[in-house]
């Protein structure tokens, strides 16, 4: 599992920089994996950093918000 859970953090850092990319998509494709397939969540901030440095813009706290774990990751 935490070999998937490296695959998904660097397919979340190729697809990142892609201006058709919603929120709600990195958010899903990030979530897809339980928290326990992570060593660290390195990749994910690193992808994160990489989508809204390309957007140049404030994501709402609310657009990023979850029941999950994985949206305190997000805000900032």
């Amino acid at each position: 599992m935490k070999k998937v859970g490296r695959l998904i953090d660097k397919y979340l850092g190729e697809i990142s920089p892609d201006q058709g990319l919603n929120i709600s998509r990195f958010r899903d494709v990030a979530q897809s994996l339980p928290d326990s397939a992570r060593n660290c969540f390195d990749g994910v901030y690193r992808a994160r950093d990489i989508y809204l440095e390309n957007y140049g813009i404030c994501i709402s706290i609310s657009a990023l918000s979850s029941t999950s774990s994985f949206g305190d990751l997000l805000v900032f």
